[in-house]
């Protein structure tokens, strides 16, 4: 029963289920029922499964399938999800840590989650102290390091699985955004204008950035998978091409830049670079033809963004309010939320959205903050780049990217639902190197082992070795 159970839940087409369920709920807006139906599954990976990765396929995407909270009874259907899947939480580390008696790890990132987690803590407690803020905030670096903790303990395998799930991930949200557009009754004109604000429950830059990752988990494929390296490239430049109609600016033009950097690799280590100038010239001459054919919309498609603004969109306001916060509050800031304070060209006016990393700590969490956040990124980045010969060089570009893209905008510092990947992106670092250290261990030992074998096999058959220094003093007075 357990078997059958545990193949089924780990089948590709079961993965795919999942997103399918997740659509639906979310095409048909029922998605607060499909919710507690993957929670439920969420459950079942983790009682029946000894690996526990699957439920990332459900976890990493789903919000992106709700219609976030609507009205109060929502609160009922996504308390009754959580549960459920804390009940699997729980069975899970209970059968393995104090019935198989698995040895875990805390990590090396334990600290630095203690860190981080005291200082969100601590921000704005003189500004404005309120005990809720505290909870969720709590929840979410507890989720943090749950995620963290569960990965490098429990999953098995993860570099591949992670590639699917965020390639998967991508083409689910790029379908549920032309969803949207054909929604509106005229497609083009939809695709053609900034008229996507919202994906489910998430905001368009967050599914910006799921987009982008999903390309540039393509060309990490391609690295890797030699033989048809330049159809992964092409499925990477698609999504690229895609992220476009997201709209989220920021995401695409640093996506753009660290794709050319991923195609320059692939393309000099490739067998097929006649292949790959094929395909471009044909990409290239497409391009060319359109925009010959259709002047008007080729110049409309480049002036979108320019119409959007390449401007601060509110910043230039709110990076001096953010500032001037800081300076008011400079030892613990002011916190993530305000009161009778509202944050100018944010529509949630009473959370704190710096569109700026080191802004959004300093603000929130003043200098002491800021102190044991950096903690937190200096451990983060030591293990990124600790042995980096021996490290996944396309795990430390999407980690790159998603720093990059932190710098100026809101998500990779608040969405939980994004912070999830950097968290996982380093857990998988950390496993990557462990695996391989555990790897040369091993094989150590097993030469150790072969060279006493060898040692004692030469004794028992009387054969006499001789030191190496004694062979050059022999061969020396046989010279001469």
């Amino acid at each position: 029963m357990t078997k059958t159970m545990e193949k089924i839940l780990t089948n590709k087409f079961m993965y795919l289920a999942f997103f399918v369920v997740g659509y639906l709920g979310w095409f048909f807006k029922v998605s607060q029922a499909t919710t507690i139906l993957l929670c439920f599954f969420v459950m079942l990976i983790l009682i029946f499964c000894d690996d526990p990765k699957g439920i990332f396929m459900i976890i990493l995407p789903i919000q992106s399938f709700t219609w976030g909270i609507q009205q109060d009874s929502d609160y009922i259907y996504y308390g009754i999800a959580i549960g459920l899947g804390g009940i699997g939480v729980l069975y899970y580390l209970i059968k393995q840590i104090f019935i198989k008696k698995m040895p875990v790890t805390k990590g090396k990132m334990f600290w630095g989650f203690v860190c981080i987690t005291i200082a969100c803590m601590l921000g704005g407690s003189i500004y404005h102290f309120s005990i809720m803020p505290k909870f969720s905030i709590f929840g979410l670096c507890f989720l943090m390091y749950f995620i963290y903790f569960f990965t490098i303990n429990f999953a098995k395998n993860m570099k591949e699985f992670m590639r699917t799930c965020f390639v998967a991930c991508a083409i689910f949200i790029v379908i549920q955004i032309f969803t949207m557009h054909m929604q509106t009754g005229d497609f083009f004109k939809a695709i053609l204008s900034k008229s996507v604000v919202w994906v489910g429950g998430q905001h368009i830059n967050s599914a910006a950035l799921y987009v982008v990752l999903g390309a540039l988990s393509m060309f990490w494929l391609a690295y890797e998978k030699k033989k048809y390296d330049y159809l992964y490239c092409l499925g990477g430049v698609a999504l690229i091409v895609a992220t476009y109609f997201t709209y989220g600016r920021i995401a695409l033009f640093a996506g753009v830049i660290f794709a050319f950097v991923c195609i320059l690799i692939i393309f000099i280590k490739s067998n097929h670079k006649a292949i790959f100038l094929i395909a471009f010239a044909v990409i290239l001459g497409s391009v060319a033809i359109f925009a010959a054919l259709r002047w008007d919309r080729f110049v409309y498609l480049i002036s979108a963004y320019i119409k959007i603004g390449f401007g601060g969109n509110g910043r230039e306001v709110l990076w001096p309010w953010c500032f001037e916060r800081f300076l008011r509050e400079p030892f613990f800031g002011i916190g993530f939320f305000t009161y009778n304070d509202p944050v100018p060209t944010i529509a949630l006016d009473n959370v704190v959205f710096a569109h700026n990393t080191i802004l959004q700590f300093l603000t929130s969490t003043g200098i002491i903050g800021c102190a044991l956040v950096g903690y937190f990124y200096f451990w983060k980045y030591r293990i990124l780049f600790n042995d980096f010969k021996k490290f996944d060089l396309f795990t430390l570009l999407i980690s790159l990217f998603f720093a990059l893209v932190g710098m100026v905008d809101p998500n990779v510092t608040m969405d939980m639902f994004v912070i999830m990947i950097w968290i996982m992106l380093i857990a998988l670092a950390e496993s990557i190197n462990k695996d391989i250290e555990e790897t040369e261990q091993k094989e150590k030992t097993e030469n150790s082992v072969s060279e006493n074998k060898l040692k004692k096999r030469k004794k028992r058959h009387g054969v006499i070795e001789v030191p190496e220094e004694n062979i050059e003093i022999i061969e020396k007075n046989n010279s001469e």
